[in-house]
């Protein structure tokens, strides 16, 4: 409710928000578990080929960060000069760079070890039961979807008119409860099924350390740059 590129939500609202982790099959993976970064960023030799990372600056760069126990705001030139180091030495046992094909490539045993987002992972193993979802025990990323009307939008009413559509309760619950992401509307919480709000993965207890980032101004064209040098090389 008080981020730094919009204070007081003046002109966002968040209609979905979860957390960045690990898809993992459990049938694949060294003791069937993951909970830690270590799998994704130091991969056993078994898992070559079977481990994708987000294609997304602001996301690999900063789970990145956490993984060598820095934090995942930083810009110091030192800290993105280890995370590119750390990511150009996973040549030959990542298999890709994906911000959207993971969800099918886990679900259809082609990906062992996905970096991605929550409600991703949760939408793969509802197609395969072997899918399972880790935030790391060191930490990771919390983030919210928001909606804005752009300034000079030719039709701003129908844009507030459909705003205040997903915000219904009744609706955020069915997206909710679709996409297995968490709801920030208050009363949506009532009409979803126990299972959800009880999973820990989904809306995750206080004790589970999760950052939140925005990428903006300077923070974002250091981070892209470092992204950019990885993928690159």
């Amino acid at each position: 409710m008080d981020t730094d590129y919009d204070p007081g939500n003046q002109c966002t609202v968040p209609w979905q928000w979860g957390t960045t982790g690990i898809g993992y099959n459990v049938t694949k993976v060294p003791g069937g578990k993951i909970d830690s970064w270590k799998p994704l960023f130091d991969p056993a030799p078994q898992m070559a080929g079977r481990v994708s990372l987000l294609r997304e600056a602001s996301e690999l760069v900063n789970c990145a960060l956490i993984y060598l126990g820095k934090t995942p705001n930083s810009t110091a030139d030192a800290d993105l000069a280890a995370v590119v180091s750390l990511i150009r030495s996973l040549k030959g046992r990542v298999s890709k760079f994906s911000s959207d094909t993971y969800i099918d490539e886990l679900a259809e045993n082609q990906t062992w070890i996905a970096h991605g987002w929550s409600g991703d992972v949760f939408q793969a193993a509802g197609r395969n039961r072997n899918v399972a979802y880790a935030i790391p025990k060191e930490g990771s990323l919390r983030w919210a979807d928001v909606m804005c009307i752009p300034k000079g939008a030719p039709h701003p009413k129908n844009a507030a008119l459909f705003m205040n559509y997903v915000l219904t309760p009744t609706v955020n619950a069915r997206i909710s409860k679709y996409v297995s992401y968490g709801t920030p509307v208050t009363l949506a919480k009532a009409l979803l099924p126990d299972e959800q709000l009880q999973d820990p993965t989904i809306y995750p207890p206080a004790s589970v350390k999760l950052s939140v980032i925005t990428p903006t101004g300077e923070k974002l064209q250091k981070w892209q740059a470092a992204y950019d040098s990885i993928v690159k090389a």
